[in-house]
């Protein structure tokens, strides 16, 4: 969970201002030192500057001896968002093909480049030396000898050789000031690169596996399920154990992936409403208009942001609705094996109320009457916008669909391929 809220908001900031990740610490949540300084490591290797814990409690609190002789033991003499004596700059090689930028692949050479420039004070002079350091804490390996130069600014290149994990180059040093507070003894800085990413064989074979649409080997329906997405796993579980249908993940939103594709299952993306680019919603719209069936789940049918797929059958309220019971709404090939009035209860803890199109068919609402399930013909394709955010249970944690939920997940994929 971390790790899916914590990545977008890390790219978003892209290193402009310090990042601190947000661990919540209760009996329930992070519970121990060991769970505690799992995600301290972890928030570190996304590119987080630093942490917060929340709230500080005497549970909290009891906790920090015992990450202090861990994830913590390292003392911290400049905080990221302190003002430094000198700025830094640092350009980084290509990433892998497909991957995400600072990724690479094990056999990489690399070259980062950094250039430091002096901060409001103005800069006299520098010694300085650079680093490289797992991101996740640990001992630091010189990659040169200290220097010193007479000058304000710095321009440097330093090659890595490193095995597979997540590293961060450090240049540390002190700057003789021109000006302000330090000038006559200097002041220490300490700059840190963006995490760098270095793939093991096999991890770099499953990203090359993810540049490949998806293959279906049976004339079964064929159901791509985007991956990335809340419960995209937990749906493809649910759907692989029908009979006639065969489920692919779908790496990438673009025509050539969706092509092989009868439905198209969009989960809420983990990476938020900017998931979809233009080019990305062009291909969906494409896809339904000549004839495939999309499924949109919870906020993916058009709400906090997220682009309206399908405006010809819903869009969402911006407000969820804090409510597990929904109820059969309408006699319909989505809703086979129930009746009308039939209730049952969805996974997680809340849903997405629609505003359904003139036209469409609202299968499903919940018990204030405002629609959960609605569908329509849009082209020559079909979509069902899906309130619900199946396949998610409690702490955003992921679980197979039963029960009434799972009766109308593949119904709806059975009449997305034109069945009735």
């Amino acid at each position: 969970i971390l790790r899916r809220k914590l990545q977008p908001q890390v790219a978003v900031i892209d290193g402009v201002i310090p990042v601190y990740a947000g661990i919540g610490v209760s009996p329930t949540r992070s519970a121990t030192p060991v769970n505690l300084s799992q995600q301290i490591v972890a928030a570190r290797e996304l590119g987080a500057d630093g942490f917060l814990l929340f709230s500080l409690t005497q549970f909290t609190r009891d906790m920090l001896p015992a990450i202090a002789q861990g994830a913590t033991a390292t003392p911290v003499t400049i905080a990221p968002h302190h003002r430094q004596p000198v700025t830094a700059v640092f350009r980084y090689p290509d990433a892998m093909e497909g991957a995400p930028e600072r990724t690479y692949g094990p056999d990489a050479a690399l070259t980062v480049g950094v250039r430091l420039g002096a901060g409001d004070d103005g800069v006299a002079a520098m010694a300085l030396q650079t680093f490289v350091m797992p991101a996740a804490g640990g001992e630091a390996v010189a990659l040169d000898d200290e220097i010193t130069i007479k000058r304000d600014s710095y321009s440097g290149r330093v090659g890595l050789d490193l095995s597979p994990g997540i590293y961060q180059v450090i240049v540390q040093g002190r700057a003789e000031m021109a000006n302000g507070p330090g000038r006559e003894r200097g002041r220490e800085f300490y700059q840190r690169s963006r995490p760098l990413n270095i793939l093991s064989r096999e991890q770099a074979d499953e990203l090359l596996g993810l540049l490949e649409p998806p293959v279906f080997e049976t004339d079964g329906t064929h159901v791509g399920v985007v991956s990335r997405g809340y419960g995209s796993e937990s749906i493809t579980r649910a759907l692989e154990s029908v009979a006639g249908i065969e489920v692919q993940a779908v790496h990438q939103v673009t025509s050539d992936f969706l092509t092989a594709c009868d439905v198209v299952i969009l989960p809420q993306p983990h990476a938020g409403a900017e998931a979809l680019d233009v080019a990305a919603i062009g291909a969906l719209r494409e896809f339904v208009r000549d004839g495939g069936g999309l499924l949109m789940t919870h906020n993916s049918v058009g709400m906090k942001g997220h682009p309206v797929l399908a405006p010809e059958i819903a869009r969402g309220e911006e407000v969820p609705v804090r409510e597990t019971t929904v109820v059969v709404a309408a006699d319909h090939a989505i809703s086979a094996g129930m009746n009308v009035g039939d209730s049952f209860t969805h996974s997680y803890y809340d849903h997405v109320a629609l505003i359904a199109a003139e036209g469409a068919t609202v299968v499903v609402r919940n018990q204030a009457g405002q629609g959960v399930v609605a569908c329509g013909a849009v082209g020559n394709g079909r979509c069902v916008a899906w309130g619900m955010a199946t396949a998610l249970g409690d702490g955003d944690a992921e679980v197979v669909p039963t029960g009434g939920e799972a009766l109308l997940l593949t119904n709806a994929v059975r009449w997305l391929t034109g069945g009735q």
